[in-house]
């Protein structure tokens, strides 16, 4: 079953000259962990947006597991998603515990799994809850509260994830360690993945299937193997030739 489908997605921002999204038609199938890589400004972070309906599409059908997105409500649909982004996101006021506790509590969760949920996640993300969960964000190292944001991301055990460059603000030796994680975490689950990035070798080492997205089309939708072996364009060609130069990424710029 695929579990998310795009079928002819446009979209253009109001001012903007070109597509942001320029006729997408993709199939992702349920427990790919896919990672969007693409220079700045190519329709990667619209393309996930579109999925939780943050933007919405000009033209052309999302599905997610089979229903069309703009036949459910939004609210309803991100509370089945999760969402992880650079910048976190986490509530200051609140413990890492209440943090993590946010989505459960909306979904009406007794106490006691709502702390197991806690616990069981913390642990997930290779922290400690006894020394955490207590703690406030501002008490947490960059990559520990990007941890955080996984573990809230996960506590619901949503099949599918989206993650817009979420270590991008991470220092090297961290964003290795958070990597492993989450191909760890993701190969214990079934969950679909979609995995933002503008870095190559993070783009090649953490999917399954890797999209590659110049000027809001999709380029080349493949294995890593099958994107390094047979490369479907120029494009692409010139993206692989920065692994061979020594440079990790592709911009140091925003994504749309």
């Amino acid at each position: 079953m695929y579990s998310v489908t795009f079928e002819h997605v446009n979209k253009r921002f109001l001012g903007a000259n070109d597509q942001a999204l320029d006729d997408v038609t993709i199939q992702i199938e349920e427990g790919e962990f896919v990672t969007i890589l693409g220079s700045s400004g190519c329709g990667k972070t619209t393309l996930i947006k579109m999925v939780n309906r943050l933007l919405e599409v000009d033209s052309g059908k999302i599905t997610v597991m089979g229903e069309d997105i703009r036949s459910q409500d939004p609210v309803s649909l991100r509370r089945r998603i999760g969402y992880v982004i650079q910048q976190v996101g986490l509530f200051p006021h609140m413990t890492i515990e209440e943090n993590i506790k946010v989505l459960p509590k909306l979904l009406g969760w007794d106490r006691g799994k709502m702390d197991a949920g806690v616990d069981q996640m913390l642990s997930l993300v290779a922290l400690d809850p006894e020394e955490f969960k207590k703690r406030y964000p501002a008490q947490l190292s960059g990559g520990q509260q990007q941890r955080v944001g996984l573990a809230r991301a996960l506590v619901t055990n949503p099949g599918l994830m989206l993650l817009d460059e979420p270590f991008g603000a991470i220092d090297a030796i961290n964003r290795e360690s958070l990597q492993n994680e989450l191909k760890r975490i993701h190969a214990g689950s079934r969950a679909t993945y979609l995995f933002v990035t503008h870095d190559i070798r993070e783009a090649l080492k953490l999917g399954s299937k890797v999209l590659i997205m110049n000027q809001g089309r999709v380029i080349q939708y493949d294995s890593p193997r099958q994107v390094l072996d047979n490369p479907a364009d120029d494009f692409v060609c010139s993206l692989l030739a920065t692994l061979r130069n020594g440079r990790d990424t592709l911009t140091d710029g925003e994504g749309i």
